[in-house]
């Protein structure tokens, strides 16, 4: 039997993530995953340690977005690395702007298992959005 490649386990987490499957999103985590991501983001605080911290940030990632869309283009394969360059575009819940932000990922895998992923996101485009004030009506 061929173990399923690196690739293959990460395009697996994306697929989840867009169907909402999120308890087959932390399944492919390991417990001592670090999860990486810009604390300038107005629902991160950073890194989140464990699925239980995976499940944290996805839970604010949720709640400070609507109609969240996690696009990936390119996968390439660094052996225990995967790096995955993509489209974020969402509408910030609290103003109704909507943006498009260019994403990197960068996941490291072991046994099978994500143990860490490092997002680089354009905060810029996103905290644009958090910051806009509405109309007054």
């Amino acid at each position: 039997m061929t173990p399923t490649s690196n690739v293959a386990i990460v395009k697996s987490v994306y697929a989840a993530f867009a169907r909402g499957d999120i308890d087959a999103v932390l399944a492919a985590m390991d417990p001592g995953i670090i999860w990486m991501t810009p604390a300038t983001l107005p629902w991160s605080t950073g890194d989140y340690h464990g699925p239980t911290g995976v499940a944290d940030y996805l839970a604010s990632f949720a709640r400070a977005l609507a109609d969240p869309a996690i696009v990936p283009e390119e996968f390439f394969d660094a052996g225990d690395h995967v790096v995955v360059n993509g489209l974020e575009r969402a509408t910030a819940a609290a103003t109704g702007c909507g943006f498009t932000a260019r994403f990197t990922h960068t996941w490291t895998l072991h046994d099978g298992r994500a143990i860490r992923m490092r997002g680089v996101v354009d905060t810029a485009a996103i905290r644009d959005c958090f910051t806009l004030r509405p109309a007054a009506s």
